[in-house]
């Protein structure tokens, strides 16, 4: 037969089987799963498999889609076992005369599953599956009825990892009618997403298990900013997978839909649920059996906004060594404009040293003041703008929607601001430093981000696996800042990241990681290390406990048995030397007002700064 591949990016239109879990489920007691069926009843799956291939499907799909979702349930050698059987049976029905494809479907049917479970258990349990199909040889791999993008993402990442780049991948969302699924808000997510696994390689995308007249419109909008192949997983019956089994259709009907599915780029189609060989037969009779040119998306319209570099961007793209200010956040209930953090500011100022200032919405637990506010505060201060101050204002360091996150960002815009650091966030690969994170980036991924210098935060100090995730969490977030997860074309993304380390205090992980970082992102970003001096070791457990922020115990055993005045010193002497890494390494630092009254505070910083400038 014909290279997948090839067949795939040219045509003749493939034509797949239909799906097999609604045609076996009535074989199934309630102690067996239709998976298991591979195992107890080989024959019977030959059997229906072999009535699609008589139908004319070029292509037959496994009966494995629930295998990633029961390796919990009945362990890695049953799930392997009946994986790698699937895969057999549907070559031994195939006899030579169509592809043999596996079909993996999600281990979570909803973000609220999936994060349960965590990133790390999902990847293990794709895995098991992943590495069956592989053993028993397969032409092509779909990931099949995805719910929620992230997990979707780490499914493809992890089956090419595992099958390598040779193995195509085809990447399948399940969309109900109104235009989303159950776990993202709309079509622009799953195209931001989809377009996301373009990028990453996936070799088609499109919906699966969406009823036909759905998946045309779902199509139209993927044609206009993703250039195809596409694959359609049309449903028979409207939102059947929520048991909604309404407006079902004729084989005739389901037919009519293929000339559409292919002027917008689709090269393989096939009935999911509710689909038998009739089904087949009508599609086989419909498609267009000459190999043809696939069409590319449409270009979208130059924007007419020009972003603003800022001074911040534009002393990181000219190579200096910057120096960020980390004021505490005032209290809302007492916010009067000007606060103690103005004395930190003004008597470092005085003192020679040029800086930007950090502004979080984080004050020790109680409501503090709105960052975008206290930042058009200082930047339109009299005795700051004859300094040319500049700041950078947190996002998502406390709760908020999606929308109030938005409101914030546009009010930052019309204030004249030009920075942010984005510190949750929500990946592929989970949540970040918060559960409510994920909206941040979901309002980063629309236009209102392209307008700011974005920076983003990563935890150097985490454990081997956390840093692991972290450098995952990185690389999506970079993407992102850069555009390169953006469907839209647009001229105004910025060129480099900032990347600011959570506070840290080993000096010796910090050199690793540091040098891990920088091998892993080269040039495109420029890491300003964090620096919060901790004076005393009950301010050090407490400062853990309340960010989550990992200390190594050898540095708390640095504190033991010391004086008061002992404990401060030795907490200035970590931060400088941290700072000191900064200052030789890195392309900037950013100094936490420590935690003491505004006036001692101010000598403690002045203190670790020196007379050097960064």
């Amino acid at each position: 037969m014909q290279d997948f591949k090839y067949r795939l990016n040219n045509g003749p239109t493939l034509v797949g089987d239909a799906a097999k879990k609604p045609r076996l489920v009535q074989y199934v007691n309630q102690r067996l799963d239709v998976n298991q069926l591979n195992l107890t009843q080989p024959a019977l799956v030959v059997a229906v498999h072999r009535s699609d291939l008589e139908a004319g499907a070029d292509v037959i799909m496994t009966n494995t889609w629930d295998a990633a979702h029961l390796v919990k349930r009945l362990g890695e050698d049953q799930v392997f076992a009946l994986s790698k059987r699937g895969v057999e049976i549907a070559r031994e029905a195939a006899i030579d005369r169509a592809y043999v494809i596996p079909v993996m479907g999600p281990v979570a049917y909803n973000r609220e599953q999936f994060l349960e479970i965590g990133p790390e258990s999902a990847e293990r349990y794709y895995s098991v599956p992943l590495s069956a199909f592989k053993e028993a040889g397969l032409d092509a791999l779909v990931l099949e009825t995805f719910t929620w993008g992230p997990d979707l993402v780490l499914a493809y990442k992890t089956a090419r990892e595992i099958l390598g780049e040779e193995i195509p991948i085809i990447a399948l969302v399940g969309m109900v009618s109104n235009g989303s699924t159950p776990s993202m808000t709309g079509m622009r997510q799953i195209i931001r997403y989809q377009n996301m696994l373009k990028r990453l390689g996936a070799d088609s995308i499109g919906v699966g298990c969406t009823f036909y007249e759905d998946a045309i419109k779902a199509q139209e909008r993927f044609s206009e900013v993703i250039d195809p192949p596409f694959t359609i997983s049309a449903n028979i019956a409207r939102d059947i997978w929520r048991g909604e089994k309404l407006i079902t259709v004729t084989p005739e009907r389901l037919a009519q839909a293929v000339p559409a599915y292919e002027r917008n780029g689709a090269t393989f189609i096939f009935p999911c649920c509710g689909g038998n060989p009739e089904y087949i037969k009508a599609i086989k009779a419909s498609v267009n059996p000459l190999p043809r040119e696939l069409p590319k998306a449409r270009p979208l319209p130059e924007l007419k906004y020009q972003r603003v570099s800022s001074r911040f961007e534009q002393a990181l793209m000219a190579g200096e060594k910057v120096l960020c200010i980390e004021p505490r956040a005032p209290q809302q209930v007492a916010y009067q404009g000007d606060e103690p953090s103005y004395k930190i500011i003004n008597a470092l100022l005085q003192a020679g040293h040029h800086f930007f200032v950090n502004l979080t919405d984080l004050a020790g637990g109680v409501p503090a003041i709105n960052p975008v506010v206290w930042a058009s505060d200082i930047e339109t201060e009299p005795r700051f703008k004859a300094h040319n101050l500049e700041t950078i204002v947190h996002i998502a360091c406390s709760e908020a929607t999606p929308d109030r996150h938005e409101q914030d960002m546009r009010t930052a815009l019309r204030k004249g601001l030009r920075n942010i650091l984005v510190l949750g966030g929500e990946t592929a690969y989970g949540s970040g430093t918060s559960e409510y994170g994920s909206s941040v980036l979901e309002v980063l991924a629309n236009r209102v981000r392209t307008k700011f210098f974005t920076g983003v935060s990563l935890d150097i100090s985490a454990d081997d696996q956390g840093f692991e995730n972290q450098l995952r969490l990185l690389r999506e977030k970079v993407d992102l800042c850069l555009g390169r997860l953006d469907f839209e074309r647009d001229e105004n993304n910025q060129t480099i990241v900032p990347v600011f380390t959570q506070v840290v205090y080993d000096a010796q992980l910090l050199e690793r990681r540091y040098q891990i970082v920088k091998d892993m992102f080269g040039d495109k970003i420029k890491i300003i290390v964090g620096v919060y001096p901790l004076l005393s070791i009950s301010e050090a457990e407490k400062f853990m406990k309340r960010t989550g922020v990992r200390i190594q115990q050898n540095v708390l055993e640095a504190y033991s048995g010391k004086s008061a005045d002992e404990q401060k010193q030795i907490g200035i002497a970590i931060a400088r030397e941290i700072l000191n890494f900064g200052r030789r390494n890195a392309d900037g630092i950013y100094l936490v007002q420590p935690s003491e009254p505004a006036e001692k505070a101010a000598q403690t910083m002045l203190e670790i700064l020196g007379d050097s400038r960064p």
